[in-house]
Order: structure tokens, then sequence, then C-alpha cells
């Protein structure tokens, strides 16, 4: 029994050296949403940042404008008249996605993407956001209102279109941080 009191201590005495206790507690202090409006942001002195969620900012643009015809029913009624019968020639806005190049990093590293990617960072570090705003080619100007489906709901809409080639939208992910006080 003597020896194994002197392994169960010895365990502990380890285990204490190798896993020890923090230094501190933190406290909470504020959530900050992060853009590329005020990029790069360093993590203040005595604070650390835990990033609860990385989403993407606007990264659709339009690639083109189709058209098709489309067959009016009473479950998908015209948005324009509210046809419930007939058919009409509807525009088709084909979007596309924007891609990941404009990732933010935290000194240099990627941080992961979507809501399940926790991370947290402590003082000093410098956190970038770049944003390089998707552009497109496609022109449009219908001034009247007009049935068009987009594609990335696939609902039908009534309105006039203007679109004007060479228009871009922001591509900057929006960060979601808690901010804590590290308290000694």
């Amino acid at each position: 029994m003597r020896i194994s009191a002197r392994i169960y201590i010895s365990m502990l005495l380890l285990l204490s050296v190798r896993y020890p206790r923090a230094q501190g507690t933190l406290q909470f202090n504020q959530v900050l949403l992060l853009d590329n409006s005020n990029s790069p942001y360093t993590v203040p002195v005595g604070k650390a940042w835990k990033i609860t969620q990385n989403s993407y900012g606007n990264r659709w643009f339009l690639s083109s404008l189709s058209s098709f015809t489309q067959n009016w029913t009473g479950t998908v009624p015209n948005p324009c008249t509210g046809a419930t019968s007939g058919s009409s020639i509807v525009l088709s806005t084909n979007f596309s996605y924007c891609g990941g190049v404009n990732w933010p990093t935290a000194n240099g590293h990627q941080l992961g993407q979507g809501s399940g990617a926790v991370t947290w960072l402590p003082s000093g570090t410098v956190v970038d956001i770049p944003s390089t705003p998707c552009s497109h080619s496609t022109s449009a100007s219908i001034g009247q209102n007009v049935v068009y489906r987009d594609s990335r709901t696939s609902a039908f809409h009534c309105q006039a279109l203007q679109i004007s080639s060479g228009s871009s939208v922001p591509n900057s992910s929006i960060l979601s941080i808690i901010e804590f006080n590290i308290l000694p």
C-alpha cells in the first residue's frame, strides 16, 4: 500500500506541474461586431477576445440575367398582377458566390469560418478583416415593374430593376466577439 500511495502522490504532482491553473479570471466586458471599416484591430492589453461567430458579408453578386416563360397557378401567382392562370416572360437574376478570398486573419493565420468556429485571442493579437468588393458587368435598366426570380431564394418578385455595369457589393466578414477583462 505504501508503493501505491507514492505512485498516487507522484501522479498528482506530475498532473499539477503539467496542467497548471490559470493565472487570472475573465470578466465579461462587452460584445463587439467588427467588419473591415477600421481593420486591422488589436486585442487591447489586459483583454481577451472570444470570437463566437465569423460570418460572411454580402458575398453574392449579380453574374447574369436570363429569361424564361413561367406558368402562373394558385400556388404560384404572378407577383405583379396576382393572376393565377396564364403565363408570362420572367427575368431570372443569376447570382454567383464571391468566394472566400477575404477571410479574416489573426496574426496572419486564417480564422475559422461559420457559427461553430470559436476562437480565443490573447491581448496583442492583430486581427485583419480585408475586403475586396465583388464587381459585376451585368447591366439592366427596366423602369417599370417586371416579374423576376431571385436565383438565391427561388422567390418571384415584382419591381423595377436598376442594375449598373461595374457596380460592386461589399465582401467583408463580420466577426462577433465577446471581450473579457483579465483580472489577477
